[in-house]
């Protein structure tokens, strides 16, 4: 299948980071499969580190992440009910010669959302690669970076 314009990929690449982030707030448990890791390739890679934390996890595959995703909803860090929102900002896209792409944008985390005195927990990066599969770009690779 042909890729979309270059124009057209930005457009579409930027509404996944942005579903993303909705999603992970947002989705409820027995959505996530049909609607959050269908943003992702089969064989994705996902990674988080905060150096500052001494923390990192690394996924490897859709049921992997999925797993990873299921924990950290387990966990209160995600999802409905964790009061917390993955804000995304400042997002650049290159769309490659090669029907690749590469997404970077700025990551800002809020917990205590459900007040009026909400506070930012996490401030960081997030680095994507893309791939048209399917007729949409999907998430080959995700890493995340907080500082």
């Amino acid at each position: 299948m042909t890729n979309p314009s270059t124009t057209e990929s930005i457009v579409q690449i930027r509404e996944v980071v942005a579903k993303l982030a909705y999603l992970a707030d947002t989705c409820p448990n027995e959505e996530v499969e049909a609607r959050y890791m269908t943003l992702f390739t089969e064989d994705a890679e996902w990674s988080v580190s905060n150096p500052a934390a001494g923390s990192a996890e690394s996924r490897s595959g859709s049921a992997d992440i999925y797993a990873g995703v299921a924990a950290r909803r387990a966990g209160g860090t995600q999802g409905p009910g964790s009061n917390l929102r993955h804000l995304v900002t400042t997002v650049v896209v290159q769309v490659r010669e090669d029907g690749t792409a590469l997404s970077e944008a700025y990551a800002l985390i809020m917990a205590k959302t459900n007040t009026t005195s909400p506070v930012i927990v996490g401030v960081g990066n997030y680095t994507d690669e893309f791939v048209y599969s399917e007729g949409n770009w999907k998430v080959a690779s995700r890493t995340i970076l907080f500082h």
